[in-house]
């Protein structure tokens, strides 16, 4: 999935985004962190290597949002283009269909759509 595809699926899901722990997290060195205190040894648990660091995951909900207020500013036809093909994941001749418009159509106005979003964004991505 390209990195547009997963902004917009990201801003679209954004309620959705996990959090992390108020009273345990583990600091990347493999020492869980107990109500502001380390707790080291055997018994620590090491982070997932796989899940992203509270920063990355900072930064990751605020490009969402970012995008989230960036689609709020598209034309109306665009948004809902782009809801329609990436949330609800229609083939493009649905997309025009639902819109009143051709394949075609609907394609044109969801690349100019992200056009308009990168554009928007520039510097974010």
């Amino acid at each position: 999935m390209r990195l547009t595809s997963l902004l917009l699926t990201a801003a679209l899901f954004l309620g959705a985004a996990p959090g992390t722990g108020a009273d345990t997290d583990n600091d990347r060195g493999g020492n869980l962190l107990v109500n502001g205190s380390f707790e080291e040894g055997p018994d620590a648990e090491f982070p997932d290597p796989d899940q992203p660091t509270p920063s990355e995951d900072a930064a990751r909900r605020e490009r969402a949002e970012a995008l989230g207020r960036a689609m709020t500013r598209l034309p109306e036809d665009q948004r809902t283009a782009l809801v329609l093909r990436f949330q609800e994941r229609l083939p493009f001749e649905e997309v025009g269909r639902r819109l009143g418009r051709s394949a075609d159509a609907a394609r044109k106005l969801v690349v100019r759509a992200i056009k308009d979003l990168k554009d928007d964004l520039r510097g974010l991505l």
